[in-house]
């Protein structure tokens, strides 16, 4: 598994460098490029964490690396930087007024939420993201949920281990159930690169796969109705944020599983907790939250604690 984590990672380096098309030949003299939160982007990948950055650099530039950035200390790091590279740090319209040599910002993920992007139109900033480097990581995550719903190894493996095979009086024994995804009913919301990727898997095994969109709610409230998986693959913007509300979730089934590997917003999550604590939803999976890390007295913290509610830390 840790190989496979450092080709992700390092193909999601590579592709980073295409940044370096927007600024190379946009921006002379040499530029100051700095980056204010490196480590979720190169974490256990680079012995040298500055040469992860320094392909994407024409001869010249300066490069500044931060593994993480508070947000206090954003506007005295970025002082004269012609470049700023973020993952999760906000680039607010107070922040580019406060850096008004910044003529780039280069986000090292898919989505963009924490960009004002409004505000970097009007200032005639650019902004860069990476909009292929996970598809394959997210869609595998997301079944990986799916398949842990159904199969259950671990807690097959752990039954075993704790003698239920060796005292049954059969070849074998069922400590659990196993749910067959042949002939559910799959949805997924959001046909991007990420939502086609699930879609094909589940189909592989014999799903009847529907993808909707969230902006065609009639054919969404449609789909909720039968199905026996949501898997959630849209972007967070206003009109996706808290799309997954009490409604959204009372048109499921009992028996469904609920998957988020897209962006924590996306889904109310008292609404969810709600609908954990009241037998409305069979299991819920989650890669990321509203709150990142939660809070321990927030709804995120909540949700970690529930049983049929299996959480993992924004890693797909």
């Amino acid at each position: 598994m840790r190989i496979d984590y450092v080709r992700m990672q390092q193909r999601k380096m590579l592709l980073l460098c295409a940044f370096s098309a927007a600024t190379t030949e946009a921006l002379r003299p040499p530029a100051k490029v700095v980056v204010l939160d490196a480590y979720t982007a190169t974490a256990g990948v680079f012995g040298d964490r500055d040469a992860a950055w320094r392909p994407a650099l024409r001869a010249g530039d300066e490069l500044v690396v931060y593994d993480r950035t508070a947000p206090s200390d954003v506007v005295e790091r970025l002082s004269g930087a012609d470049v700023a590279v973020v993952n999760k740090v906000l680039v607010t319209d107070s922040l580019l007024s406060a850096v008004p040599s910044l003529g780039l910002v280069s986000v090292t993920a898919t989505g963009v939420n924490n960009v004002d992007l409004e505000a970097c139109e009007k200032r005639g900033v650019a902004v860069t993201n990476v909009p292929a480097y996970s598809t394959p990581s997210v869609a595998q995550h997301a079944i990986a949920c799916v398949l842990d719903f159904t199969n259950k190894i671990h807690r097959q493996s752990a039954a075993v281990k704790g003698g239920a095979w060796l005292n049954s009086p059969d070849f074998c024994c069922f400590p659990e159930r196993t749910i067959e995804i042949a002939d559910s009913v799959f949805v997924v919301v959001g046909g991007g690169a990420t939502g086609t990727a699930v879609a094909t898997a589940a189909g592989a095994l014999g799903a009847d796969v529907r993808v909707v969109s969230a902006r065609d709610r009639r054919s969404l409230d449609a789909a909720l109705a039968d199905a026996d998986f949501v898997s959630l693959h849209v972007p967070l913007a206003p009109e996706t944020e808290n799309l997954v509300d009490a409604a959204f979730l009372d048109a499921l089934k009992p028996s469904c599983c609920f998957i988020n590997t897209a962006r924590g917003p996306i889904v109310d999550e008292g609404a969810l907790l709600a609908a954990l604590r009241n037998d409305g939803l069979a299991a819920a999976y989650l890669d990321v939250l509203a709150e990142e890390p939660p809070r321990r007295d927030s709804p995120g913290a909540a949700l970690i604690a529930h049983d049929r509610c299996f959480v993992t830390p924004h890693t797909a």
